[in-house]
């Protein structure tokens, strides 16, 4: 084999990837079969040279193939396992509902705190005035609490049409007269028919207050469960959006 290759001569063609194959013999025949047997070997061992590689190649692109359709199969498995547990399918319709709820809600606690605001000054300033002047049906109660002391302008006018009464009634006769003795009795009984229907609609404004003060709470109470509830659900929204993702990426 040693004295055959050196009888060989391989020479590069100039500016090419060819080569001249030479060989040396005393037989011209001899001379091309070597030169020829040698460049078919060459030819032949670069054939199975590249062979190898494909098939190299191609095992691991099925290896990788298949890698990505297990991922494939797995995402498509997480995502499925997270709709059927979450019931993703009205997600967004319930994601919509309970935003159009939380408005609902904020709009309906803002007119009730405006409402408790408005009875809780109400009640403390009727309290006062009725502090400053002993208690009692002093003038001015009606301000505060118009919509229960819808009697009480009646009963005032009435009571002012007795004072009068009595007043003229009292440069005729003396007090112990029984004219004089029975306004005086009647105006007594109209002034605790007054105060009575004062404390009725007193009582009536801070019931009212205290309605109003419950609902705001429950509302917050409403708003801060819904606010949770639907942040937990955007969380799964997140998470439903991520393996989605995942899934289209292993499908590419």
């Amino acid at each position: 084999a040693v004295a055959i290759l050196g009888r060989i001569t391989i020479e590069p063609v100039k500016n090419s990837f060819l080569v001249n194959v030479k060989a040396r013999a005393y037989d011209p025949a001899l001379a091309a079969v070597l030169a020829n047997t040698l460049a078919e070997l060459y030819i032949e061992q670069n054939l199975r040279m590249k062979v190898d590689t494909t098939r190299q190649a191609g095992g691991f692109l099925g290896e990788q193939s298949s890698e990505a359709r297990k991922k494939l199969a797995a995402a498509e498995r997480a995502l499925q396992r997270f709709n059927e547990a979450n019931n993703v399918i009205s997600m967004e319709e319930r994601q919509a509902g309970m935003t159009a709820n939380l408005g609902r809600l904020n709009s309906e606690l803002a007119r009730t705190r405006m409402q408790r605001q408005d009875l809780e000054n109400r009640n403390q300033k009727l309290q006062e005035l009725r502090q400053k002047s002993g208690g009692g049906a002093p003038a001015g109660v009606e301000y505060y609490m118009a919509q229960f002391a819808e009697n009480t302008v009646a009963l005032r006018a009435e009571l002012g049409t007795l004072e009068t009464d009595l007043a003229e009634q009292s440069k005729i006769y003396t007090p112990k007269h029984p004219k004089i003795v029975g306004l005086v009795s009647k105006i007594q009984a109209l002034r605790k028919k007054l105060t009575d229907e004062v404390n009725r609609a007193a009582q009536g404004l801070r019931n009212e207050y205290e309605i109003a003060a419950k609902t705001e709470k429950s509302l917050e109470d409403q708003i801060r469960s819904e606010e949770l509830a639907l942040k937990s659900l955007n969380a799964k929204g997140l998470e439903h959006a991520v393996l989605k993702r995942e899934v289209e990426s292993n499908e590419r």
